[in-house]
């Protein structure tokens, strides 16, 4: 989803989507916030890159060659992963420490196919909220798709 965002997704790096950041983003602040959710099965680091032009991969990145610090995503356990949770929380902390630097535009919404959590977000709106507003739909869309599950 950070494609939607003027944030880097880690393309023009040797481990896309493995990290993230801005350069304008506190990396060490950034990781404090989100290792205090104590999020499942996640841990983040701070960290610092330069995407640069990778020909047949990455052709102009995000902040290509600026020194972008972020955050490090390390999976702890996939078991107890919870993506969503994380996006929104993340999404959530950016908006909050960032409100002058972050945009969230309408790409977003194409993304996730709803406005209301650009808005949410938009409002600063607390993360376990919008979660909570979102459990019956994704328990619903659980119980619709366990019929195409090829494995368990």
């Amino acid at each position: 989803m950070f494609e939607a965002l003027n944030v880097s997704e880690g393309r023009g790096t040797m481990h896309p989507f493995e990290h993230f950041g801005a350069p304008w983003i506190d990396n060490q602040n950034l990781a404090d916030t989100m290792n205090e959710f104590a999020l499942p099965g996640i841990y983040f680091n701070a960290t610092a890159y330069t995407p640069v032009n990778i020909p047949g991969a990455s052709g102009r990145p995000k902040y290509m060659n600026e020194e972008v610090k972020g955050l490090n995503l390390i999976i702890t356990d996939r078991e107890q992963l919870r993506p969503l949770s994380i996006m929104v929380y993340l999404f959530s902390a950016l908006k909050q420490h960032y409100p002058e630097e972050i945009e969230l535009g309408k790409y977003l919404e194409r993304l996730i196919g709803i406005e209301s959590f650009r808005v949410a977000i938009n409002d600063a709106r607390q993360p376990e909220a919008i979660l909570k507003e979102w459990e019956k739909d994704i328990e619903k869309f659980k119980n619709i798709r366990q019929k195409y599950l090829l494995y368990k």
